[in-house]
């Protein structure tokens, strides 16, 4: 008598069993698969209002950014910058150098590339500015001791005469005229005619035009 042969395997239930547990394991990655197969994509949005600054002339920018990693994908943020133009057409660029977080309001930090996986957020204070060069740095630091000399020992003069220390000295000439010319060379914001206007009228008022 010949063997029995032995029942398809689609009749055996624990075959359906493995089938029924491997697609089980599928359907619970179907979510992460979905995102994989979207596109890089990166939202930014900005906050409405932006604090504007400067040092000693040179612009400074300081503006909440909020970016969403909407793709499926990492996206690697190297740079941020931001651009503006004035009302008479000049415009300016300015670079991302520091930021901080929300909840950490003095714990400056350098904005150095980063890397936001799918859904990630990152929403921060930047500043933007253009950094002074090392010829800059070290002619505004030059200015700067200069001035603060030329006061001091004015300060230890009126010491030394009985003179109250706490009144309000004034510098040379000599020594305001450089770091204005510095200030002026490195100013990009103007102030509007209207402000103009009423700063004219208050030193008009007080005898100071």
């Amino acid at each position: 008598m010949p063997p029995t042969p032995p029942p398809p395997f689609y009749l055996d239930w624990t075959f359906w069993t493995a089938v029924v547990a491997v697609l089980a394991l599928l359907l619970s990655q179907l979510p992460p698969l979905r995102i994989l197969f979207r596109r890089a994509a990166l939202a930014l949005e900005p906050y409405d209002r932006l604090n504007v600054t400067h040092y000693v002339g040179n612009p400074n920018v300081v503006l909440h950014v909020q970016l969403t990693n909407t793709g499926g994908r990492d996206v690697r943020v190297v740079s941020l910058t931001l651009k503006v133009t004035r009302e008479d057409g000049v415009g300016t660029t300015l670079p991302a150098q520091t930021f901080v977080w929300p909840d950490e309001p003095d714990a400056s930090m350098i904005f150095t590339p980063l890397t936001l996986e799918p859904d990630e957020e990152w929403a921060v204070f930047v500043s933007f500015f253009v950094p002074f060069s090392a010829t800059d740095e070290r002619e505004f630091k030059r200015l700067a001791k200069d001035l603060r000399a030329d006061i001091n020992a004015k300060l230890r003069a009126r010491r030394r005469a009985g003179e109250d220390p706490k009144e309000m000295v004034e510098a040379d000439d000599a020594r305001v005229a450089p770091v204005t010319a510095f200030f002026r060379a490195k100013r990009f914001w103007q102030q509007s005619q209207a402000l103009l206007a009423a700063r004219r009228v208050r030193g008009a008022a007080h005898g100071n035009l």
